[in-house]
C-alpha cells in the first residue's frame, strides 16, 4: 500500500513512519511533505497514493488549503493534535481522524478501512461499460399489431408519424391520413 505522508514536524514523520514499518512491510511511504504548497505540488504532478496520512496545521497554513486547490481522490487518514477540527475533516475525503500521540492500533484500524475501501471498486470500470453497450446489437420494433374494431392491422415502423398518449390512452398517427 503507498502512503503519502503530510506533516510538518521532523518527532511525528519518524513516529509515523516506525509505526507503518511494525504494522506490515507492505507499507510504502511514497512521500512526506511538510507544506501546503509542496501537497498541491505533489497531488498535480504525482499519482494519487492509496492513502495519505495528513496533519491539519502544517508550516504554511491549514491541510484544508490543499483541497481547495486540488482534487484530492486518495482517502485521508488526518492526524492531528487538534479535535476541533473533526466535522470539517469529514467534509474531504477523511476516513478517519486520529488524534496525535498516534496509537498503533487506532492506526492500524484506519488503515484497514483503506484499504478495505481500496479493495471495493465502487466505481465501475467505465470502459467496461461502454463496450457492454457498444456489444449489445439493439434490436427494433419493425412494426406495430394494432386493435382495431374488426380484429387487428399490422402497422409498419415506416409508415408512422408520431406516438402519444392521452388520459391513460396511447395512440398511434401515421403519416397517410
Amino acid at each position: 500500500m503507498n502512503i503519502l505522508i503530510i506533516e510538518d514536524e521532523k518527532h511525528n514523520i519518524s513516529r509515523l513512519q516506525r509505526i507503518l514499518s511494525e504494522i506490515s512491510t507492505d507499507f510504502k511511504v511514497v512521500g512526506v511533505l511538510g507544506t501546503v504548497r509542496e501537497s498541491i505540488d505533489w497531488f498535480i504532478n504525482e499519482p494519487a497514493p492509496d492513502v495519505v496520512l495528513m496533519d491539519i496545521r502544517l508550516a504554511d497554513g491549514l491541510s484544508f488549503d490543499i483541497f481547495e486547490k486540488v482534487k484530492v481522490t486518495s482517502p485521508i487518514i488526518f492526524t492531528t493534535s487538534y479535535d476541533e477540527y473533526a466535522v470539517r475533516a469529514f467534509k474531504v475525503n477523511s476516513i478517519d481522524y486520529l488524534l496525535k500521540p498516534i496509537d498503533k492500533e487506532e492506526l492500524q484500524i484506519a488503515l484497514d478501512k483503506a484499504k478495505a475501501i481500496k479493495n471495493t471498486n465502487l466505481y465501475p470500470d467505465l470502459e467496461q461499460v461502454l463496450q457492454l453497450f457498444k456489444g449489445h446489437n439493439t434490436i427494433y420494433r419493425k412494426r406495430f399489431l394494432i386493435s382495431q374494431y374488426d380484429g387487428y392491422k399490422t402497422i409498419s415502423v415506416e409508415d408512422i408519424d408520431h406516438i402519444f398518449s392521452e388520459n391513460k390512452i396511447t395512440y398511434l398517427v401515421t403519416k397517410k391520413r
